[in-house]
């Protein structure tokens, strides 16, 4: 479970906008190649390497008595600099934290240098 903002927010602001934070399941997108050529097509366009996407799930209200449950994403198109800046920041900030065992898989996968395709 992650957490992102309920909308976005301006780094330059003059009035400060209320948000709060809404909880998030992070799903990979990769898993769903081949559903929307359209998309693919503009990934491969420009450059993008990973789509993380973030699924929210949010009370709507009541139709035919039953509770309403609304799905809504957003998406994170990486390209590899992106995500590579990103998996940096993330081993800076977490590292520590990390088991042993978490440690020795993420070495192993970096030094695996065959191709998964």
């Amino acid at each position: 479970m992650a957490y992102m903002t309920n909308q976005w927010l301006k780094s330059l602001s003059k009035t400060h906008r209320f948000h709060y934070p809404v909880s998030v399941d992070i799903k990979s997108f990769y898993l769903l190649e081949g559903t929307d050529w359209k998309r693919e097509l503009w990934e491969e366009e420009n450059d993008i390497t990973y789509t993380l996407e973030l699924e929210k799930k949010e009370d709507v209200g009541y139709g035919s008595g039953e509770p309403l449950i609304e799905e809504t994403h957003q998406r994170i198109y990486l390209t590899q600099a992106d995500v590579e800046l990103l998996i940096w920041n993330l081993l800076k900030k977490t590292s520590r934290d990390m088991s042993n065992e978490a440690k020795r898989i993420l070495i192993a996968l970096l030094a695996d240098t065959s191709e998964d395709e």
